[in-house]
């Protein structure tokens, strides 16, 4: 009985913990900052998420 709720609490926990994706900081060509995390490249286009939860999509060779 104890190692079923053990199982189902290891189980819970698996399930309700958030995967992310890691934050880092960018600099684009002129020097500007900006804490986000990579989402896709596209073509010449890379997708970033920024802290605030919106997706930014910049050319590749900004960066």
């Amino acid at each position: 009985m104890k190692l079923q709720i053990v199982r189902c609490l290891c189980i819970a926990t698996a399930l309700l913990t958030p995967v992310y994706a890691e934050f880092r900081s960018w600099t684009n060509s002129e020097g500007v900052k900006i804490d986000a995390e990579f989402v896709k490249s596209e073509g010449d286009n890379i997708t970033l998420r920024l802290l605030s939860g919106k997706l930014a999509t910049v050319p590749q060779a900004k960066l």
